[in-house]
């Protein structure tokens, strides 16, 4: 064991993982090919994790459950435990003996072993033996190599009421357009290559869970949801009755991008009558959906998170905190944003600074403002002449 591990510090946690070879991770080497699973580019994910934690359990103001079935080497747990305090019982679990052993070891090591329960067992029956006969949990977290589409059905059923899931997608190549039957086949949707295909990814992941959730007359909303190196994550919560249900879907729709005139547009409805031609330049269009039209973060919830992280964890989480700044500004928003390359690109010109742009855009009575999903891209309420228009006239 001693050649294949090594002892890691992050939060509060000190940890026993694989060692990692930062030549092959530079090279494609993926973490799911070490004896146990350990990403050390996913703290942003694991941080964001005890921020929602700490977040939720002064919702419930009471000590709360919380679930990890694909737990790896258990940092993630742990870190909650230690970090975002009020913890119940936790439940971890992984198909892979040596994860146990790893997990069982940390826990030890960081002495938390009143709060934990481990099982090495299929991630799925774990979570489907506590919905059936146990307590639920007020918190679930799913972070797989690849899609989480296999967990979410048992995952949901495993939850309290207003309880949240936080999920993970690393299949971002057939969710941004690379390999659509893929996504079609995995998420029910048809994703578009285009410059904002991160955005039509997120929204196509939040679409297939809500809709995953409406089978069994729960509503799925998400409450922060964010776009990262080469991952998305989602966390949502969770609310029970069919009227409630229905209300959620009025949000799922679809988007035409015609790629000749850059035009977008959005159309609400699950099965809408969608024109094949550009209304602004009669070329035919792209398309994609179903996915979530509404918005991808809860303004409140982003808001209670900062104040967690002045509160309590002040510089440790400052790329989160930047984040959800960034996430809270873009809420509002038309879905899908524009980037200064594509733009400039259509009118063969150089592109603007970003301030310059959403400062001529806001001098002409219309909101913009940077987006997380990319240094170079904003979000804005005008239509595309007024973009144009400020790109041509720089």
């Amino acid at each position: 064991m001693e050649k294949e591990y090594e002892y890691y510090n992050e939060g509060k946690v000190k940890f026993l993982a694989p060692i990692i070879n930062e030549e092959k991770i530079k090279h494609g080497f993926s973490p799911s090919k070490l004896p146990v699973f350990f990403n050390p580019k996913a703290k942003l994910s694991r941080d964001f994790s005890v921020i929602v934690v700490k977040t939720l359990s002064k919702i419930f103001n009471e000590p709360i459950r919380i679930c990890e079935p694909l737990a790896g080497c258990g940092i993630r747990t742990i870190r909650i435990i230690k970090e975002a305090n009020n913890i119940e019982k936790a439940i971890v679990g992984d198909i892979n003996p040596k994860a146990i052993e790893i997990i069982k070891h940390n826990i030890t090591l960081n002495k938390v072993e009143n709060y934990v329960e481990v099982y090495n067992i299929d991630a799925n029956y774990l979570l489907l033996s506590y919905a059936i006969s146990r307590k639920k949990f007020h918190y679930i977290d799913i972070d797989p190599t690849g899609s989480p589409v296999p967990f979410l059905e048992n995952a949901f059923k495993s939850l309290e009421k207003n309880g949240i899931i936080g999920f993970t997608a690393t299949d971002i190549a057939p969710l941004c357009g690379t390999y659509p039957r893929t996504c079609i086949r995995r998420y029910y949707a048809k994703p578009l290559k285009s410059p904002f295909s991160k955005e039509v990814a997120l929204r196509i992941l939040i679409s297939f869970a809500a809709l995953t959730a409406a089978r069994f007359e729960l509503s799925f909303n998400p409450i922060i949801s964010f776009f990262d190196e080469y991952y998305i994550r989602v966390f949502g919560k969770i609310d029970k009755g069919a009227k409630k249900v229905d209300k959620n879907l009025e949000r799922l729709g679809w988007l035409t991008y015609c790629k000749k005139c850059l035009h977008r547009e959005v159309i609400e409805g699950i099965w809408p009558k969608i024109d094949p031609y550009c209304q602004l330049c009669n070329h035919e269009v792209d398309y994609a959906g179903p996915l979530w039209i509404g918005n991808t973060c809860d303004k409140d919830f982003c808001q209670k998170m900062l104040n967690e992280i002045n509160e309590s964890y002040s510089n440790n989480f400052s790329k989160a905190k930047k984040i959800i700044e960034l996430l809270k500004g873009e809420i509002d928003y038309p879905p899908f944003y524009y980037i200064s390359h594509e733009i400039s690109s259509y009118i063969k010109k150089p592109p603007p600074k970003l301030n310059y742009i959403i400062e001529k855009i806001n001098s002409k009575k219309f909101l913009a403002t940077p987006t997380h999903f990319d240094p170079k891209g904003f979000k804005t309420n005008a239509p595309l002449e007024v973009i144009l228009e400020v790109f041509k006239n720089y």
